[in-house]
Formats: C-alpha cells, sequence, structure tokens
C-alpha cells in the first residue's frame, strides 16, 4: 500500500495493487510493475 492513499484494507481495490515480481503476476492475474505503463512509454518513446 505504500504510496496508497486508501488507508484501510476494505477501499483497497485490485486495481490499485501490481505484482512486484513475473512469478506473482502470472500465479495472481495482477499486472507486473514493469507492464503498467507500458503502451504509454512506447507512445511517448515513438513520437
Amino acid at each position: 500500500m505504500t504510496g496508497n492513499r486508501k488507508f484501510a484494507l476494505k477501499y483497497i481495490e485490485r486495481s490499485d495493487i501490481t505484482a512486484i515480481t513475473k512469478e506473482a503476476a502470472e500465479v495472481s492475474g495482477i499486472d507486473y510493475v514493469m507492464d503498467l505503463d507500458k503502451d504509454e512509454v512506447e507512445n511517448i518513446m515513438n513520437s
């Protein structure tokens, strides 16, 4: 929950969390941290 302004678990949604490792992403189905903004970064780099 670091960096998250939601201070109780009942307010945390799946979209608020990210997997730190690829293995955790595969097991949990949660997005891998390095893939979160991948499309946006590619658009910036190709502009």
